[in-house]
C-alpha cells in the first residue's frame, strides 16, 4: 500500500546540479507521451555468483535523468547511466526478475518496461 504521506515525486532522484532544471520545464520532458520511448532491459549477465548487471536500453533525451530498477516489484536501485549491477544474494536456485522505468528530469515516468530474467 503506497504511504498517502509520501511525496508525489521522488526529488530524492536529484542532486544539486539537476534540481535547477525543474525551473526550465521546455524541452527537458521526456514522458509527457509515455509510449514515445521503448524502456528496455536489453541483456542480462551473470559474471559472478550473486551479481546481476543489466544492460538498459539508451534514451535519446536531452531531459533523460535514469532508470529506477525494480526485482519482483520491489525498487532495488536507482541508475543515471544505462547499467545497474545488482549484488543482491538470492536464495539458491531462485532466478531474479527485473523491470526498469525512465525518469526525466521533471521527475515525469515512463511505461514500465517488461519483467526480464537471465
Amino acid at each position: 500500500m503506497i504511504d498517502p504521506k509520501a511525496p508525489k515525486k521522488k526529488y530524492w532522484y536529484l542532486d544539486l546540479e539537476e534540481y535547477p532544471l525543474l525551473i526550465l520545464p521546455k524541452g527537458i520532458q521526456c514522458f509527457k507521451d509515455k509510449s514515445e520511448f521503448n524502456i528496455q532491459i536489453t541483456k542480462i549477465t551473470n559474471p559472478k555468483e550473486n551479481q546481476y548487471v543489466l544492460t538498459l536500453g539508451s534514451i535519446k533525451c536531452p531531459g533523460f535523468l535514469g532508470y529506477e530498477i525494480y526485482e519482483s516489484d520491489k525498487i532495488i536501485g536507482f541508475t543515471f547511466n544505462n547499467t545497474f549491477t545488482d549484488y543482491t544474494i538470492y536464495k539458491r536456485g531462485y532466478m531474479p526478475k527485473y523491470k526498469v522505468v525512465g525518469y526525466d528530469r521533471l521527475l515525469e515516468t515512463s511505461n514500465p518496461s517488461p519483467y526480464k530474467s537471465l
